[in-house]
């Protein structure tokens, strides 16, 4: 089963915790797509975390060979201020994102032009969404989820958004179904989105649609197989 993630980039900021877990902000050059992605990745791991508080500093440039894309659950909380009294009201809700988890890493120093980044992942698993398919001008579009298992037969799985354009979105749409098996290289495309959430003012009563700030994490494909394909071709 594949699961791997090879990431290289600046460090943007200090480390930090989140509860007990490191996060390294990273810059990484894409010169493929002439830009600049920003990334976050994460460890719990104990001889990683000792690792980076001793070695890495702002403007490092941070490279994982030893990492892999995990799903995790957890509460969020959205602050939802009312335009008219301006009362304030929380509201925890479950949410889902895809995570990067590096294991060991090492650090280059460098000197004048940011180096080129690296943002590659290679996934393999089943199809276990229906196929979000678009077709606009001519631009192909298609989106699921994907379950990918870190063994054969394990019942524990990561479940990540694939995302994929043009003739592999087009193909996608042929020969993929809920259930297929498929490979993916890509990459991690981190955004910050905000999303709408309808609102109820207790206080005054008033109703309105708040854009709520978040993080969306998906893989943006290169390359697509499907592994099914000589099924569906039998057929």
């Amino acid at each position: 089963m594949s699961n791997i993630a090879f990431i290289g980039g600046v460090v943007e900021t200090p480390a930090y915790f989140d509860n007990d877990i490191l996060n390294i902000d990273l810059l990484i050059l894409r010169k493929d797509l002439n830009k600049v992605e920003r990334l976050t990745v994460i460890t719990n791991n104990n001889e990683a975390i000792a690792k980076a508080i001793r070695e890495i500093n702002e403007g490092d440039y941070f490279l994982t060979t030893n990492a892999h894309i995990m799903t995790k659950t957890y509460l969020r909380t959205k602050e939802l201020e009312c335009s008219e009294c301006y009362n304030t009201e929380y509201k925890k809700v479950k949410s889902e994102r895809t995570e990067v988890i590096f294991n060991d890493f090492s650090i280059l120093k460098f000197e004048g032009d940011m180096p080129e980044g690296i943002n590659k992942v290679f996934l393999e698993g089943n199809v276990c969404s229906d196929l979000n398919y678009r077709d606009k001008d001519g631009k192909s579009y298609c989106k699921y989820k994907l379950a990918v298992n870190q063994k054969v037969f394990d019942t524990k799985a990561e479940y990540p958004y694939i995302v994929t354009f043009g003739k592999d979105a087009e193909l996608s749409k042929t020969y993929l179904k809920k259930n297929s098996r498929v490979f993916i290289e890509g990459s991690i495309q981190q955004r910050d989105i905000r999303q709408s959430e309808p609102f109820r003012c207790d206080a005054c009563g008033v109703e309105a649609v708040k854009k709520i700030p978040n993080i969306v994490r998906e893989i943006i494909t290169s390359n697509v197989l499907f592994l099914d394909k000589d099924k569906s071709d039998d057929k």
